[in-house]
């Protein structure tokens, strides 16, 4: 199978680059920046997906929650295969439903104690 120009001329650089652009950000503020994403990731559909993703996580504000756990078992390694575990938690109070979905900044677990420290960003 023959390997087309653009593929090739992509493959060819050592980290290919993704841009993402939120056009109400633009529109509002001219200068700002975009995000570009790195990356060693084959295709360029796969890299523009994975960047618009980044742009929709940190597109809205950062909210930070600090969850203790009477288990060790709430999150382990092995979740961490691939992409990382997303976690549900209800927080009325946060305007937070368990269809919320948050990703882990930190986990700390404490095994002598029985508890882990989820550090949750959504």
């Amino acid at each position: 199978m023959a390997l087309d120009p653009e593929r090739a001329s992509f493959l060819l650089v050592e980290y290919r680059r993704s841009r993402a652009v939120s056009a109400a950000v633009r529109a509002d503020y001219p200068n700002a920046r975009d995000i570009v994403l790195d990356t060693n990731i084959a295709t360029v559909a796969g890299a523009d997906s994975l960047s618009a993703q980044l742009l929709d996580l940190l597109d809205a504000p950062a909210r930070v929650f600090e969850v203790m756990v009477q288990s060790v078992d709430a999150a382990d390694l092995s979740q961490f295969d691939g992409t990382p575990p997303v976690f549900a938690l209800a927080a009325p109070r946060f305007a937070i439903t368990a269809a919320t979905q948050l990703l882990p900044a930190a986990v700390e677990i404490d095994h002598a104690g029985g508890t882990s420290r989820l550090t949750l960003r959504g």
